[in-house]
């Protein structure tokens, strides 16, 4: 009952493949990625069979354990910090290793070599249901081998966190790349989180190009609704401390970095922030009254309980959301409160202030006004020459 999804206990799982030189995606679509994913190209010269191949796998087993690291995401609680969580990584060739040296009742570890080697790999392979996946025997032949590894990077990480462990990972397979031999090919390391980060960088990369878009489209949807150039400023001013409240407060108080849902509503709280600024603002634009202090005091009167009521049925609706058991939700009604909260606050406190304080008075700043007199000093300048 206590579950979350995606909780920050788990940690990401990475694997370092041997034996696969890329993957063939010429008869991929981009419009249908579940079809025709891609096909593995093996190395034809891919052999585990020699010594020097056995021990550079055992040795890049060791070098992933003992490998330090001291950056920001490697949370493996032991010190110095290192890359993989302390038992984390799957050495099929350390257990064979174990395996066969109890067959064979040698009194020193040993491992098959030749011919030998792929006759014991499948019979190993036969008993040990947990390494199938990592020992690739395909059509009888030993295409690619693995070796599967939990990271000390948590789940659920900002891309400026996890981005640098994946280029720590990448760092690590170029450097035992140079010390491999020939028989093993390429060596590369993957994981799907990985897949992810592309998918963050994206998301983030969209929130700006939305707040680009979305701010000069609210700038002149205020214009519109209120015809008054002062206005507006104020209220696009109000929506951008909005904006930087919330995510200020994210991180401040809850420690949230900018995710997936915080990508996402940036976007989303610049529509909902304008909302209660641009009713008010529209009050004051079509007071009767002449002075500021007065048409800020019609804006509160006539409209002030109105975007107050707003204001509590948009966080009813974030609240419940608060009660849901995937963490994406909970964390979207926590952001849709917040918004709710601190543009309800601006636009009655920041907003009516600096309206009543610096606000237009008579027809300053009447965008009408100002396209009548450049019309009319545009017509002037055309008869005078």
């Amino acid at each position: 009952d206590t579950f979350l999804s995606a909780s920050t206990d788990d940690y990401v799982k990475a694997t370092v493949a041997m034996g696969i030189e890329g993957i063939d995606r010429s008869d991929f679509v981009r419009w249908e990625p579940e079809d025709n994913r891609g096909t593995a190209i093996f190395n034809p010269d891919f052999d585990l069979s020699t010594t020097a191949a056995q021990e550079f796998f055992l040795q890049t087993c060791e070098a992933l354990r003992t490998k330090q690291c001291d950056l920001d995401g490697c949370q493996s609680g032991s010190t110095p910090a290192t890359l993989v969580l302390p038992g984390g990584v799957s050495c099929w060739m350390e257990s064979f290793r174990t395996w066969y040296t109890d067959k064979v009742s040698s009194a020193t570890p040993v491992l098959p070599t030749g011919a030998a080697f792929t006759t014991e790999l499948k019979e190993f392979r036969s008993q040990s249901p947990e390494f199938v996946s990592a020992i690739g025997f395909i059509d009888g032949a030993l295409k690619y081998a693995t070796i599967k590894v939990t990271l000390s990077l948590q789940m659920e990480q900002p891309n400026f966190v996890s981005r640098p462990i994946y280029e720590a990972m990448e760092d690590f397979t170029n450097s035992r790349q140079a010390a491999a031999p020939a028989s093993v090919g390429r060596l590369q390391q993957t994981s799907e989180f990985w897949t992810w980060i592309r998918t963050e960088q994206g998301l983030v990369d969209g929130m700006w190009q939305g707040l680009i878009i979305c701010a000069p489209v609210a700038f002149l949807v205020v214009c519109v609704a209120t015809n008054n150039l002062v206005l507006a400023t104020f209220s696009i001013l109000c929506i951008a401390g909005v904006v930087c409240s919330v995510l200020g407060a994210g991180e401040f108080y809850f420690g949230w970095s900018l995710g997936t849902a915080e990508s996402i509503s940036a976007v989303i709280i610049i529509g909902l922030s304008v909302d209660f600024t641009l009713h008010l603002a529209h009050m004051y634009a079509d007071s009767m009254r002449a002075d500021r202090e007065s048409r800020a005091s019609h804006a509160a009167v006539t409209m002030g309980v109105t975007v107050v009521a707003g204001a509590v049925t948009t966080v009813g609706a974030g609240v419940l959301m608060l009660f849901c058991q995937m963490t994406f939700f909970t964390k979207m009604g926590t952001l849709i409160t917040l918004t709710i909260v601190f543009s309800i606050a601006t636009a009655l406190l920041p907003f009516l202030a600096l309206c009543a304080v610096l606000g237009p008075e008579n027809e300053v700043g009447k965008i009408s006004l100002m396209a009548k007199r450049a019309y009319a000093m545009c017509r002037c300048r055309r008869t005078a020459a």
